[in-house]
């Protein structure tokens, strides 16, 4: 069970944060389990949330630090998940539940993910 999947259930009372939250979710896309990370995302009041489909990030765990699929790495990232980055306005924030996604994001474009986890911590009331 991931955390998403356990706090989405527990009726957390939140603050009200930001009032966009990107949304990237890595690899656990494929499992079906994406919707217990939104889920939780939606309760935060007055957000809301956007899934960026963006599909993998390219770094894929360590795949992106090395040298062969460094340019592979790059070329994933820059196809939907980088403009997305590029385009937020102030007050947004990504969330994206993936280490090598966060890594990735701030790698190449500077910006900080948060993870879900982190994210609700600082709204918990």
């Amino acid at each position: 069970m991931l955390f998403e999947e356990f706090a989405a259930g527990l009726g957390l009372k939140l603050q009200p944060g930001p009032k966009r939250v990107l949304f990237h979710g890595h690899c656990i896309r494929i499992h079906g389990l994406l919707d217990a990370s939104k889920s939780l995302l939606s309760q935060i009041p007055g957000a809301t949330v956007v899934d960026l489909d963006a599909g993998c990030c390219g770094m894929a765990g360590s795949f992106g630090y090395t040298r062969e699929h460094y340019d592979v790495s790059v070329a994933i990232a820059s196809r939907k998940l980088l403009p997305a980055v590029k385009s937020m306005q102030p007050g947004d924030v990504l969330a994206a539940p993936g280490t090598s996604c966060r890594h990735q994001v701030a790698d190449l474009s500077g910006a900080t993910a948060q993870h879900p986890a982190v994210l609700i911590r600082g709204l918990l009331k």
